[in-house]
């Protein structure tokens, strides 16, 4: 994905010197989010007919290709163990009602799989979802899932740069971004004790006068939104006490047709 605007550097900023503590006097004590570092996923078309994504955890990469043909897609992931932690990681690629592009597990430091079908002619959403294992028994202590939405009926997602991403950059810190034509909306986020904060902005990347863009974080505990209309405006919008995924939506508000949006979830770390 390309990098975050200088707008959401300065949010960031912005965050990182006057996010607010939490004070909960007489209380109970909340349980603290675990550490985010090292979980992220990211998907965007580099053409008009394939697309690139990434997820990872600690100790755990899967990125991949695919190629789409007027929505008719297929995909190809590597999966690699990245860490020395008595741990495998797996990856399973799915398209529901159609069926699993692939599957595999690692488990030996530095080892790679890769799995999938290019030829697949899947129309539906594609889930990338990795796991961190245990090396018996075949449980997990950490899993993130990454969608790709289909394009059969959103021929716009086909559009080079189209895309959605979302990333820790420390411990407690996340930076996002969900791109579409004609809308941009970037934003971070921070969490404290078991609360979330996140800092957006949406900006319209159209001079279409009849073209709105919108944007909206929501999630369990919160939600918030935002919109512009004025040429390449850009509007800011935040909102704390978040307690689970954050859903970052981004949407093209045509004046005389329905929107079209796009959206990514922001993973609680475990």
């Amino acid at each position: 994905m390309s990098v975050i605007s200088s707008l959401g550097r300065r949010a960031a900023a912005v965050v990182l010197a006057a996010a607010p503590a939490v004070l909960l006097i007489g209380a109970p004590a909340q349980a603290a989010i675990p550490s985010g570092s090292g979980w992220s996923t990211s998907w965007r078309y580099y053409s008009t007919n394939s697309f690139e994504f990434e997820a990872t955890l600690p100790g755990v990469k899967a990125s991949g290709f695919g190629v789409d043909v007027n929505g008719e897609r297929g995909a190809m992931v590597t999966l690699t163990d990245t860490a020395n932690d008595n741990r495998c990681a797996r990856v399973v690629m799915s398209v529901p009602g159609w069926g699993t592009l692939g599957a595999d597990t690692v488990c030996t430091t530095g080892d790679s799989a890769t799995v999938g079908d290019f030829n697949a002619k899947a129309e539906g959403y594609i889930y990338v979802t990795i796991y961190r294992m245990y090396v018996f028994g075949g449980d997990w202590d950490k899993i993130t899932t990454l969608v790709i939405p289909p394009s059969k009926d959103d021929p716009g997602l086909r559009t080079v740069d189209t895309g959605a991403s979302w990333k820790y950059t420390s411990g407690s810190s996340f930076t996002y971004q969900v791109r579409r034509p004609n809308v941009f909306l970037t934003g971070n986020g921070h969490h404290q004790g078991n609360s979330r904060s996140a800092w957006s902005a949406v900006q319209k990347t159209s001079t279409d006068i009849f073209i709105c863009a919108s944007g909206k974080v929501s999630g369990p505990g919160a939600t918030k939104s935002g919109q512009t209309c004025a040429n390449n405006g850009v509007q800011a919008f935040n909102q704390d006490g978040f307690t689970n995924g954050i859903s970052v939506e981004a949407c093209s508000v045509p004046a005389w047709s329905a929107k079209l949006c796009l959206s990514t979830i922001v993973s609680k770390p475990m």
